[in-house]
């Protein structure tokens, strides 16, 4: 099952990818950060500066992982 969440919080637009697949592997990603996942964060940084954050964590206790991404929330205008 996935599950893509997306909410206003303070400012920021948190948007969330989960399933209940088998989770992340103790060691993270294949032994690594991911280099997908580094270039995300490098391009957040780009854009949003310190006020973007991406995470990668286990979903807690049922299996799965979870994916954030929070950036500033702007009504109608491009970055």
């Amino acid at each position: 099952m996935i599950v893509i969440r997306a909410v206003r919080v303070d400012g920021q637009l948190e948007i969330s990818v989960s399933d209940n697949g088998p989770g992340i592997p103790v060691g993270g990603i294949f032994g690594s950060r991911g280099i997908g996942l580094d270039n995300t964060r490098k391009r957040l940084r780009q854009l949003y500066g310190d006020r973007a954050v991406l995470v990668l964590r286990p979903r807690g206790g049922r299996g799965g992982a979870v994916a954030m991404i929070s950036i500033p929330f702007r009504m109608g205008e491009s970055p």
